[in-house]
């Protein structure tokens, strides 16, 4: 029985492909591991897996970093990393500062937020800060007072116009712009039909 060339494709079901992926790799780690032993070669085999798991051989004569220098040197391929990928970790600790001092301005914010609603103890303000608070609280309670006397007066104004009536009667509402026009009579036309 002669055995012919085999088709490459997909491997749709999870369970073969998996089973396919674990035998195959087991493999290649092997010919790596011969080919290092029997040859003297330096080798390196990384993969990873469909789930991304890491499996990796490097010749037990070497290691990682002296393979990769030697990539490096004969590729002139830079595999440390870039000015961009510097550039964004130097965004990523600013971006980390800022978000320390924001949680820290949030802390101090609900804190004093607690302390004005009674939430939190006042035991920790100095005489000082509570002077201070007790001059916000004054000046606040002096702008609520202030929206309550405006809100009463535009109440009382409604109740006195509801009570002169002008919501029914036009003429109270605008009396020098209401201009009656009298028409002249009209005879029954029911008359003249007879």
């Amino acid at each position: 029985m002669v055995s012919g060339k085999r088709v490459m494709k997909y491997i749709e079901n999870t369970t073969n492909r998996q089973v396919t992926y674990c035998k195959r790799r087991s493999g290649i780690m092997k010919k790596a591991h011969e080919l290092s032993y029997l040859c003297d070669a330096q080798v390196c085999v990384v993969m990873f897996s469909e789930r991304g798991k890491l499996h990796e051989y490097v010749s037990p004569s070497t290691t990682m970093k002296e393979l990769f220098d030697r990539y490096e040197k004969n590729t002139d391929i830079d595999l440390s990393p870039s000015e961009y990928e510097a550039g964004n970790v130097n965004l990523l600790k600013t971006l980390e500062n800022e978000l320390r001092k924001q949680k820290e301005i949030n802390s101090t914010l609900r804190k004093e937020i607690g302390q004005r609603t009674g939430q939190e103890d006042l035991s920790e303000f100095s005489y000082g800060q509570l002077l201070v608070l007790k001059g916000d609280l004054r000046h606040s309670l002096e702008i609520v007072r202030h929206h309550k006397i405006r809100s009463e007066e535009a109440h009382r104004g409604l109740r006195v116009r509801f009570l002169q009536g002008s919501h029914l009667n036009p003429l109270n509402a605008v009396p020098s712009q209401v201009t009656f026009q009298l028409q002249p009579s009209q005879h029954n036309l029911h008359d003249a039909a007879r």
